[in-house]
């Protein structure tokens, strides 16, 4: 049945949001579910009446609220929700959702951190600086907001000089995993075509070490190290 006015059916996004707040045991799909009829009911809203507003109570101070305020904060809801799921689909979604709320508050600095907080997940490292550091102009005091702009300026730079040193070993591996391989195999039957029979025995003994070495630095050897450091830390978190 539709809301005979404007206000009854504001009433009840009200209504449904502080269902949404005040149930932390809802289900995912509860919270959807108030989100629709909730939206459903601002949808009846618009249509009676675009430019009522609704009075709201929160912490105990009174304040009014427009119909694209509440679809921002209907937005939001509904894109938290979704980058709950960590996927990259989801992220990607959430994003959407995230920037067609701030058609309606464009000065929302929260919607710009969750948005930051997708573009990170997804390893979009410029765009969440962007949009990290566009919540910190709207609130510069936003402390919440400065420590992921932080987290996401110091993490990647870690990691691009942990990937140029394994790169560099993994080189040097290589060319020592090469130079064994010639003195076990090639050097003994070069030395022994030229009757030098002792280079026979010696060169085996220099490549052997060789070999052993440049397999933990060789790229095989860096990736299996890794592997095996991931498996240790999966075991001692799980």
């Amino acid at each position: 049945m539709a809301s005979t006015s404007a206000p009854q059916a504001l009433q009840m996004v009200v209504s449904y949001l502080n269902d949404i707040y005040d149930n932390k045991d809802a289900s995912s799909a509860e919270r959807f579910a108030a989100l629709g009829h909730a939206t459903k009911y601002l949808n009846e809203a618009r249509t009676l009446d675009p430019s009522e507003t609704v009075i709201r109570t929160l912490d105990n101070k009174t304040y009014g609220q427009t119909q694209d305020q509440l679809a921002a904060e209907l937005l939001s809801l509904e894109g938290g929700l979704i980058a709950a799921y960590d996927s990259p689909e989801t992220q990607k979604k959430a994003i959407q959702i995230f920037q067609k709320a701030l058609k309606y508050t464009p000065n929302a600095p929260h919607l710009y951190r969750s948005m930051a907080q997708s573009y990170l997940k997804l390893n979009h490292r410029q765009h969440a600086v962007t949009t990290a550091r566009q919540a910190l102009e709207l609130d510069p005091n936003d402390i919440d907001s400065r420590k992921l702009l932080d987290k996401i300026e110091g993490t990647p730079q870690l990691g691009i000089k942990q990937k140029d040193r394994g790169s560099g070993m993994s080189a040097v591996g290589t060319v020592l995993l090469v130079l064994g391989a010639i003195a076990v195999f090639v050097a003994p039957i070069i030395a022994y075509n030229m009757q030098i029979y002792g280079g026979m025995i010696g060169w085996p003994i220099i490549g052997i070490p060789l070999i052993w070495i440049g397999s933990k630095f060789s790229d095989w050897g860096m990736r299996n190290k890794m592997l095996h450091n991931a498996l240790e830390k999966d075991r001692y978190q799980g």
